[in-house]
C-alpha cells in the first residue's frame, strides 16, 4: 500500500534509530518517540533493555571515594604493583575498591598496625606464587582481588567452590600471623612419601611422561585418598593391594585407549568412589560396589 508524503514526516522519528541508537534515548525521548506497538522484535527487546538501564541508574546510590585515609588508596596503589594473582584495580571508585578500602579501614579501626597490614599483603603475593602452597596451581591460573584477599564474602563462601573447599575467611588474617603459621596450615602435606612414589612410578609406566608439580600434587591427593579408602573399607582394601588395583585400571586405559586422562583424574574422589570398586568388582574381590564405604 501506498504511504502518503505526510505519512513519512509523521514516522520519520520512529524509522531511523538503529540499535545502537536506541541506547543512547532519554526515558523521555523514549516513551515520546518509540511506543513498542511500531517496533520489530529486535527493537523491543533493545529498547526494554534500556529502559531497564534507565530505571536501574536511578535506584543506585552513586559510589564515592572520599572518606577513606590516605594510607588506605597508598596500600591499594601498592597492591597494584605486585601483579599476578593479585587483581590490577584501574576503575578506583568501583564497588570492589571501594568495597576494599572499607575494609582497610576497619581493620585499622580493629587495632591492626599499617605496617602489619602491608607485610600481610607482601607475603600473601610471595606465598601465592610459591610451589610449597597448598593452593598454588588454583593461584597460577586465578586472580584475587584486594576485597577479597582481605575477607571473603558471605555469596564467595556459599558459592565459590575454591573458597568453600580452602576453609579460609580471611586470608589476610592468615598472613598477618606470619610465615611459620601459613607454612604449619598450608604446607603441601604428603601422607606417605613412598606411596606418593609408586603412583608417580605407576603414573610414567602408563603415560611413558615425566610429571610436572601438578600432576605431583595430585599424586599425593591419590595417596591421601588411598589410605581413606583403606581405612573405611579394612576388609576389603589394604595399601599395596589397591595400589595394584589402581595399576590395573591403568594398564586397562593403555590397552584400550578409550579414556585418556590427566593425572589429576587419579587425586580425584571420583576415581576413588567409582573407578575402583568396579574394578575391585572386576577382579572378584567384591561381588557388588554397594560393599565399598566411600570417601
Amino acid at each position: 500500500m501506498k504511504r502518503s508524503k505526510s505519512y513519512y514526516q509523521h514516522v520519520e522519528v520512529k524509522k531511523v534509530y538503529s540499535p545502537k541508537q536506541l541506547k543512547t534515548l532519554s526515558q523521555i525521548e523514549v516513551d515520546t518517540y518509540l511506543p513498542n506497538a511500531s517496533l520489530t522484535i529486535s527493537r523491543r527487546i533493545t529498547l526494554y533493555r534500556h529502559k531497564e538501564t534507565i530505571r536501574s541508574s536511578r535506584s543506585h546510590t552513586p559510589i564515592k571515594e572520599s572518606g577513606f585515609s590516605d594510607f588506605s588508596k597508598k596500600l591499594l596503589a601498592k597492591w597494584n604493583t605486585f601483579g599476578h594473582p593479585f587483581t590490577t584495580h584501574k576503575q578506583v571508585k568501583s564497588k570492589t575498591v571501594i568495597s576494599a578500602l572499607s575494609k582497610l579501614e576497619r581493620f585499622m579501626s580493629e587495632g591492626f598496625k599499617s605496617l602489619e597490614i602491608r607485610a600481610a599483603i607482601e607475603l600473601g603475593h610471595e606465598v601465592f606464587t610459591s610451589k610449597w602452597f597448598r593452593h598454588y596451581y588454583h593461584f597460577r591460573s586465578n586472580n584475587i582481588s584486594l576485597s577479597s584477599f582481605l575477607e571473603y564474602t558471605d555469596r564467595d563462601k556459599k558459592h565459590d567452590a575454591f573458597v568453600a573447599k580452602a576453609k579460609v575467611d580471611s586470608w589476610f588474617k592468615e598472613f598477618v600471623a606470619g610465615e611459620d603459621w601459613v607454612r604449619r596450615n598450608f604446607s603441601l602435606v604428603d601422607k606417605d612419601p613412598k606411596l606418593t612414589k609408586l603412583f608417580q612410578e605407576a603414573w610414567i609406566q602408563y603415560s611413558g611422561e615425566e610429571p610436572d608439580g601438578r600432576d605431583m600434587q595430585a599424586f599425593r591427593e591419590a595417596t591421601k585418598n588411598l589410605l581413606k579408602l583403606c581405612k573405611k573399607n579394612e576388609k576389603y582394601c589394604g595399601p599395596a593391594p589397591l595400589m595394584g588395583t589402581v595399576e590395573d585400571i591403568l594398564k586397562d586405559w593403555k590397552n584400550n585407549k578409550r579414556f585418556n586422562p590427566s593425572a589429576s583424574y587419579i587425586g580425584n574422589k571420583k576415581f576413588w568412589n567409582h573407578d575402583i570398586p568396579n574394578q575391585l568388582v572386576k577382579e572378584n574381590v567384591i561381588s557388588s560396589t554397594n560393599y565399598i564405604t566411600k570417601i
